[in-house]
């Protein structure tokens, strides 16, 4: 149990860590850019005179792992706009895949 509980702190770091090339190719992208392949955010908000969107994913489960507990995963993929272009992207969560090349820009 002890063992499975790290290995997902492991796993979930990993995707939350570094986002690497995949999530850099949303760099100068627009907001229409990523409604067009992400649909619309699920929240916005203002920081630093810049516009932050999320995108949010999130699921529970009750019972996995040989437990009974209810357990909740989510990933948060973040958009910073700065002068209508993207200038930040990341993932956060302890649910973001580990490969993240399925949030590049296509």
């Amino acid at each position: 149990m002890k063992r499975m509980a790290a290995l997902c702190l492991l796993l979930a770091g990993c995707a939350a860590g570094d986002n690497g090339a995949a999530l850099a190719t949303w760099h100068g992208a627009t907001l229409e850019d990523a409604i067009a392949q992400w649909g619309y955010p699920d929240a916005e908000r203002s920081v630093a005179g810049a516009k932050q969107y999320d995108w949010v994913k999130s699921y529970q489960t009750v019972g996995t792992y040989g437990d009974s507990g209810q357990h909740t995963f989510i990933c948060t993929r973040t958009l910073t706009l700065s002068l209508g272009r993207v200038v930040d992207a990341k993932a956060t969560g302890n649910a973001c895949p580990f490969d993240l090349s399925k949030f590049a820009r296509r």
